[in-house]
């Protein structure tokens, strides 16, 4: 994995703080090979239930975008919210950060 732990940790705490007590965030794409070079950060966000949905991705995507932290400097996508209890997708965006 090429992500940094404390940039690992952050986007979880970003999770769970604007999305869900519960949110698991999963790392895909070309950050997962040890053995690739570069790329941009492509995370899925999880949550067994996520109240009003749309206003909750913003308010992720604002302060992830808006922060300060060097952890989180890189340009991040591809986050899927799904409701893991109905097995359905709750929406999904892609976002350049």
């Amino acid at each position: 994995m090429r992500i940094s732990e404390e940039m690992a940790k952050s986007l979880v705490a970003l999770a769970k703080e604007h999305i869900a007590d519960n949110a698991k965030v999963w790392l895909f794409g070309s950050r997962v090979r040890d053995d690739a070079k570069g790329g941009d950060i492509d995370i899925m966000i999880e949550a067994s239930s996520i109240e009003n949905p749309p206003q909750k991705k913003i308010r992720f995507w604002t302060t992830l975008e808006n922060s300060s932290s060097p952890t989180v400097d890189n340009k991040t996508n591809g986050v899927i919210f799904s409701d893991s209890r109905k097995g359905q997708h709750g929406g999904s965006d892609e976002q350049s950060g």
